[in-house]
């Protein structure tokens, strides 16, 4: 079996506690200064690199921006479906956008590096001041504990004597006298004894009673200490510390959401403006800008100066007049065949939906063969 735990002072087991507060309170202060290091650090270095980044991509940008496209200097160099006008307001709205991230860059700086380097050096002040001020607290109610812890002792002290002087007065009473004692010796005995045992209680309550106003007295002090005295120490300490972390996250996504609302709201219109980039319109702006591929003028009739007629002239009776009549009535009738063939096919293929219903699918493919076959000497 483990002994049993060894019983420490009451005054001790309050330093202990006093000092592990101090202790706690110490590792409090230097997480917070920390965490204020690492705001200030991450902010000076997102800065760089969102001011490396825009930089780089603005120059990126302004590059592409020098070239000269085909069309820009025409009227439709800022259609929405232009792709060349399309592609040049990108590079633009990227410019626009690195411009933005630069001004948001001195936001990390301005609200959130320089207010929390100030803030910890404030804090550091906070701290020399709040733990000499606990301190001194701490100290006072220790100097209470020692007063209780006498006062308890001298209230045993004076409750054992007085408890034993009870004790002695009751064997004394209950004792037989012997025959040698007279009578006026026990009496005088009796009287002695009764006033010292009055006079021990009458130490005893009084020590009875200053332990009890000396434990309300220290009690009183320890609520003190921890519902007052402590709680505004670690507000000292603490000071406005949270609000400016809450200060600081707010500026972080403010900024980030004022770089990506600028980002969406400029890239949303140009989403849209590609969405209309179409390869006619675009066709149709290099037909106009280049003639070359316009259909020119339809030539022109060219008369000589001895014969200025424009219409057809035939000679009456000759071998050219002949072949020309024989071809007219060539194409007469085979055009006339063909209409009748057309009108056969038509009938035929009326005759075949009426009795779909009737006739198996492959009565159907034969009936379909003979207007195929005419359809053949259409289409020769």
């Amino acid at each position: 079996m483990q002994p049993p735990p060894r019983k420490v002072k009451v005054t001790q087991e309050l330093k202990n506690t006093h000092a592990e507060q101090m202790t706690k309170l110490h590792i409090k202060h230097q997480t917070e200064c920390d965490l204020l290091e690492d705001l200030r650090t991450y902010s000076l270095k997102k800065s760089a690199i969102e001011k490396d980044y825009a930089q780089a991509l603005q120059k990126l940008a302004s590059h592409y921006l020098k070239r000269d496209w085909p069309g820009m200097q025409t009227e439709n160099h800022t259609h929405s479906r232009n792709v060349y006008a399309v592609w040049r307001s990108y590079l633009e709205g990227t410019v626009q956008v690195t411009q933005s991230r630069l001004n948001n860059c001195e936001n990390y700086k301005n609200k959130v590096s320089d207010p929390a380097k100030s803030a910890r050096l404030c804090k550091e002040q906070q701290l020399k001041k709040c733990i000499d001020q606990l301190t001194c607290v701490q100290m006072e109610l220790q100097d209470t504990v020692k007063d209780l812890t006498k006062s308890r002792k001298k209230y045993l002290e004076a409750e054992q004597l007085a408890q034993a002087v009870r004790e002695k007065a009751d064997i004394e009473a209950k004792s037989k006298p012997s025959l040698f004692q007279s009578r006026i010796s026990l009496q005088k005995a009796s009287v002695k004894l009764k006033a010292k045992r009055n006079d021990c209680n009458s130490k005893a309550t009084h020590a009875r009673n200053d332990y009890l106003l000396t434990l309300a007295a220290a009690n009183a002090h320890h609520d003190r200490y921890y519902q007052t005295d402590l709680i505004n120490c670690i507000k000292v300490l603490d000071g406005s510390v949270y609000d400016h972390f809450k200060d600081y996250l707010i500026s972080f996504c403010r900024t980030e959401l004022e770089m990506v609302q600028a980002v969406q709201s400029t890239f949303q219109s140009l989403l849209e403006k590609s969405n209309r980039v179409t390869q006619d319109f675009n066709q149709q702006v290099f037909m106009q800008e280049n003639q070359v591929f316009c259909k020119p003028p339809a030539f022109q009739f060219q008369p000589s100066d001895s014969n200025t007629s424009r219409r057809l002239q035939t000679e009456t009776g000759t071998t050219e007049e002949h072949s020309l009549n024989k071809e007219a009535r060539k194409w007469a009738t085979r055009v006339a065949r063909e209409h009748k063939n057309i009108i056969h096919s038509r009938r035929t293929l009326e005759e075949c939906e009426t009795q779909v219903s009737e006739q198996s699918h492959s009565d159907l493919e034969q009936r379909w063969r003979r207007p195929g076959r005419t359809f053949e000497r259409l289409r020769l």
